[in-house]
């Protein structure tokens, strides 16, 4: 049931204005209730995309605007990020869309693949293409997993690194992530920095020699033992020649 309760809570066709559902709750709360409809709504939603639970920062509310559940969703993983266009800064607690390159090392939150993830991605994605002058965030998060997941391989990678944690089967996910933002409109996409920097160091000479060799030959224990015997070998011969020499 309460799996049922999350997919028609978060259809685009369902949403009631804010207002009107902070109206029914006065009317209907009881008076022993100490917690507002909108901390009460972030944390049913906490488990959709994540599950770890994080702390719920109110002041990230104080001056937005929220036009219904689904706005307050969005919101709840854009405003933790900075609003500077091109790049993510994180400046609150920690969203999913929080991706950066730093040091060779693509860092990403982990995110929870289970039933609800599909509803809820294509009513977001649906969301910022209906509603006037929003920012295609969610969009472009699609955008970069697509980009990132392209067959199973990739898939189960991604989840050794922590950064899926999927509760599905591997062979109906990979299509999922594909499919998510076809027939979209994105006017900008705020992870061009982070794939720029990803290919400019993919380009270079080292991560591409590093990449090649640990995938060749470090990719078996048998493989790494034979890598390291034939280091202490030469390491040997190199010793007695020199002592030979002497």
């Amino acid at each position: 049931m309460l799996q049922f309760l999350y997919h028609d809570l978060i259809l685009l066709e369902n949403q009631i204005p804010w207002f009107v559902l902070e109206l029914l709750f006065s009317l209907t709360s009881d008076s022993f209730e100490t917690k507002s409809l909108l901390q009460l709504a972030l944390v049913f939603f906490d488990n959709i995309f994540s599950s770890e639970k994080s702390p719920i920062q109110l002041n990230l509310f104080a001056n937005q605007e929220i036009q219904h559940i689904l706005d307050l969703i969005r919101s709840s993983l854009v405003l933790p990020l900075g609003q500077q266009q091109g790049q993510e800064e994180t400046v609150g607690s920690p969203s999913i869309l929080d991706a950066k390159f730093r040091r060779g090392t693509l860092e990403m939150p982990s995110i929870l693949v289970q039933e609800t993830i599909e509803p809820a991605f294509r009513n977001l994605i649906s969301y910022e293409q209906c509603y006037p002058n929003c920012s295609p965030r969610i969009t472009s998060y699609a955008i970069l997993l697509d980009n990132l997941i392209n067959n199973e391989e990739e898939m189960e990678e991604l989840g050794k690194s922590g950064i899926l944690i999927n509760w599905l089967n591997p062979h109906d996910t990979t299509p999922f992530f594909k499919m998510l933002y076809h027939d979209t409109f994105v006017k900008e996409f705020y992870y061009w920095k982070l794939c720029w920097e990803v290919n400019e160091y993919q380009q270079k000479f080292w991560p591409k020699w590093r990449a090649f060799y640990t995938h060749n030959f470090f990719a078996k224990p048998w493989a790494i033992v034979s890598q390291i015997a034939a280091a202490i070998l030469l390491v040997l011969t190199f010793l007695q020649t020199i002592y030979s020499m002497k």
